[in-house]
């Protein structure tokens, strides 16, 4: 039998397909030529798109040359003007009731969606021809038209996704194909969101192409021709066709995908003959978990081996330079061995269920301590996977992935969004008695999460803080032996390690910046900004960029593209195509970002004006919308993390200033329908007194789109606020508020004990609240006592909670008890007064 070999594909390349095919990867995209050879529900055979174009016109009578009778866009086009229900009903005699011949081979491998041109239900009735050989139990398919769902959404059904819509739905609530060119017009400016998302992962995700010839597909043009860059991510794309001529070959691979020609039949024989091979001797954790498991932690976390395929799409880095860390950097040892690092890799030898936090400030040394713990992992025959943020952390997946992993170690870098679901992974472990090692990073500000979500049987914590002076001496040591000690290489290193004790105050940031170029940081960091937004086309780029990478994470390359609003062949100058890092831009697997998220924060607020801003936000507002819903939020996929940050009040606040409510007025139309934006926007405009009426208002507008406890905790925020403002121009009003506030936070506490996801944020909101109206008013009010008497029920509601359970927690409540007691006793003081005044 032949072999992918045979078929032209290079021995490197056919390891990484096979790889990425085991992982689920790939994407895998049909044109007309993956339905050919099978039968309509008409009887008909189907045939390529000239055929069924011709086909039409005749059927149709319509009055075209024979060269315009192949172009189904014109023929589509003139038939619908003809008689459009007619053709509908045509159109679904042929293609409903489809009879599939070899299709069903493609559910034999784990894709991770199928995208198709097609409208035909081929795919369906291939689906159920062989079901018990498939590799998914459902197929789960979408019309354009539909929201996007996050394969999160359908763990165990395969995606399939109808580009172009499909015959069954003609007539119905999704009424639309995509077939004439004002059609695809519409759809490429309408930016829909299936096709958004097809843009967004046809440009970085590998993909296996079959049957379809990528030159007439306007709606998706720009992201053919922006080609496809997933080798940068370790994962060739591939062409599959019966025939292509050295001219469509040329072409494909200018596209960067390989081409190969075999008929469709044959090469998922071959694909699948050496699949099966692959799959038998590789991994046997596989063979232990449902199908949909194996493929959605890898999905989530990226295998730490002894090469580091990362360094393909993150080239030019400088480590010692202050660029964030790699893989590859500390393979090659370039790092230096802290002491606050060795203590917390030997958590491993001491418990097989953990969560080890390392945190500190900015540019501490957070990342590269939790890439050097990796390598310790391995180094002790653990198994390091290292968290992609490419999407949400589903701790249903990774838990059932660690139940048949014992040796595996989770490692989250920034992780201030996944610390619950840590949480609840180490409470799943524990009740199933397995295995879960996970070391983290935060920065100590957002340490008080960890605290709450994370039980404290389960964590430990390690702080980065000043360097002691062997940790300056293995630093020295470490630069010296790679010829890095800038103009200081002729002073001996107890001279060096006493100037950055004393000039740098022995913090590693300054320290970095003090050897390598004898200047301040803030000077350094000044300095590669400057140089970074030289031209106007990189300005424009960069800013959108800096929006995103202010909050650590990298901007999807699509989304950079529509963002900046660059002609390709500009957007194509600055990330080239080897996608070298140049100046400060880097590209990785998630896409484009500064060299270190220092940078990004400090070009925002020093670089960019407030108007820059705005635009930079309000665009990446307008390309990330069209990629969200309900499903995609639920998921915490990574399109909907971003958006969140940039959306957060105190953000937009902090960069645009006077011009945040306009912001928030300007994308109504695209986030009109989201909860948290009204909810966002409520809490800004309650920051204006005046502004009382909308932000409650837009409060309620925020809980009736939907009944969530964050929505609820707001409009207690916003009344309570509202009261404590008001409280000496009208008293009633104030306390009325108040009452309405306390509700609003009962509900919130309420919805979240139904959801079971008990959190803290009413009990803050409304300890704060009380305690500000305990001090306006006279201990001796009746309201004094109503109010306590509120307080006295949300202090037991917190000592019953699981929120409060933890040793961090059990202080705050000793200290919300001090406070009851305090102004208890007050009240009593003055009760007694007042007694002895009645008496005298």
């Amino acid at each position: 039998m032949k072999t992918l070999l045979d078929l032209g594909v290079t021995a490197d390349d056919r390891q990484r397909l096979l790889r990425g095919l085991h992982e689920g990867k790939y994407n895998l995209l049909l044109g007309a030529g993956a339905s050919y050879g099978s039968t309509g529900g008409d009887g008909e055979e189907l045939k390529d798109g000239a055929t069924f174009s011709q086909q039409m016109a005749t059927k149709f009578n319509l009055r075209l040359n024979p060269d315009e009778a192949k172009k189904l866009p014109l023929t589509y086009e003139e038939a619908e003007s003809a008689d459009s229900g007619a053709l509908k009903k045509w159109l679904r005699g042929r293609f409903i009731g489809c009879a599939p011949t070899w299709q069903h081979l493609l559910f034999r491998v784990r894709w991770e969606r199928i995208w198709t041109f097609n409208i035909d239900d081929v795919l369906d009735n291939a689906f159920t021809a062989d079901q018990t050989a498939n590799v998914y139990k459902d197929l789960a398919s979408f019309n354009w038209k539909q929201n996007v769902s996050p394969v999160e959404s359908t763990p165990d059904a395969i995606q399939v996704i109808h580009l172009h819509g499909r015959a069954i739905d003609l007539g119905g609530k999704w009424d639309g194909l995509v077939f004439s060119t004002a059609q695809y017009l519409s759809a490429a400016r309408g930016f829909q969101q299936w096709h958004a998302s097809f843009q967004t992962h046809y440009l970085e995700d590998p993909f296996i192409v079959c049957g379809a010839s990528l030159a007439e597909e306007v709606d998706i043009a720009e992201a053919i021709r922006t080609k496809n860059r997933s080798r940068a991510n370790g994962f060739p794309s591939f062409i599959v066709s019966y025939g292509l001529d050295d001219g469509q070959k040329e072409r494909m691979l200018r596209y960067n995908l390989v081409p190969i020609v075999s008929p469709l039949e044959d090469f998922f024989k071959v694909l699948l003959n050496e699949l099966r091979e692959y799959q038998r001797t590789t991994d046997a954790i596989y063979s232990k978990l449902r199908p949909h498991v194996f493929e959605r932690f890898l999905g989530q976390f990226r295998r730490l081996g002894i090469n580091d395929s990362s360094t393909t799409a993150i080239e030019g880095t400088d480590f010692y330079g202050g660029d964030e860390p790699t893989w590859d950097d500390i393979l090659s040892d370039r790092d230096a061995r802290f002491n606050t690092t060795q203590r917390a890799a030997r958590v491993l030898d001491d418990s097989n269920r953990f969560a080890v936090l390392i945190h500190g400030d900015d540019v501490s040394g957070k990342s590269v301590a939790l890439l050097r713990v990796a390598k310790t992992a391995m180094q002790k025959g653990y198994i390091p996977f290292w968290f992609r943020h490419q999407e949400g952390f589903n701790a249903e997946s990774v838990s059932e992935y660690l139940s048949a992993d014992e040796h595996a170690v989770l490692l989250i870098d920034d992780a201030a969004s996944y610390v619950e679901a840590v949480g609840k992974v180490l409470q799943n472990a524990k009740q199933r008695g397995h295995n879960a090692r996970i070391f983290l990073t935060l920065r100590t500000p957002r340490l008080r999460g960890f605290r709450i979500d994370v039980d404290d049987e389960f964590r430990a914590e390690f702080k980065i803080s000043r360097l002691t002076n062997t940790d300056l001496a293995h630093f020295v040591q470490k630069r010296r032996k790679a010829s890095r000690l800038g103009k200081h290489v002729s002073k001996s290193d107890s001279k060096i390690i006493k100037e950055l004790a004393d000039s740098c105050n022995s913090e590693l940031l300054e320290s970095l910046s003090y050897i390598e170029f004898s200047e301040p940081i803030r000077e350094r960091v000044r300095k590669i900004v400057l140089d970074a937004v030289n031209t106007e086309s990189k300005r424009v780029l960069l800013a959108r960029i800096v929006c995103v990478h202010r909050f650590g994470f990298s901007l999807p390359l699509r989304i950079a593209f529509m963002a900046s609003g660059l002609q390709m062949s500009e957007f194509d100058q600055i990330v080239n195509d080897r996608l070298k890092a140049t100046g400060a831009l880097v590209r990785d697997a998630n896409g484009l970002r500064l060299r270190h998220r220092i940078l990004s924060e400090y070009a925002w607020t020093e670089s960019f004006s407030m108007d820059e801003r705005y635009a930079a936000m309000s665009d990446v507002t307008a390309c990330l919308a069209p990629l969200i819903n309900p499903d995609v939020i639920r998921a915490k996929g990574i399109e909907h993390l971003i958006l969140r940050e940039v959306l957060d009040q105190s953000h937009v606040s902090k960069s645009i200033g006077s011009r945040a409510l306009e912001f928030y007025e300007e994308h109504e139309p695209d986030l009109g329908w989201s909860s948290r934006y009204w909810d966002q926007r409520a809490l800004l405009e309650a920051k204006i007194e005046a502004h009382f009426p909308k932000a409650y208002s837009y409060s309620q507008k925020a809980i009736s789109i939907e009944h969530h406890p964050f929505a609820f905790t707001s409009l207690g925020t916003i009344c309570m606020h509202h009261a404590s403002r008001i409280f000496e121009k009208n008293r009633m009003e104030a306390l009325k508020f108040f009452y309405e506030g306390e509700t609003a936070l009962t509900t919130a506490w309420n919805v979240s004990l139904e959801m079971g996801r008990p959190y803290e944020h009413p009990f803050v909101t409304f300890f704060a609240a009380a305690l500000s109206m305990l001090r306006k008013l006279r201990p001796d009010d009746l309201e004094f006592e109503s109010i306590l008497q509120y307080h006295k029920i949300w202090l037991e509601r917190a000592k019953d909670s699981t929120v409060y359970k933890g040793s961090f927690q059990q202080r705050r409540i000793r200290d919300i008890e001090a406070v009851q007691i305090k102004e208890t006793l007050r009240m009593k003081r003055a009760q007694n007064a007042g007694a002895a005044d009645q008496k005298k």
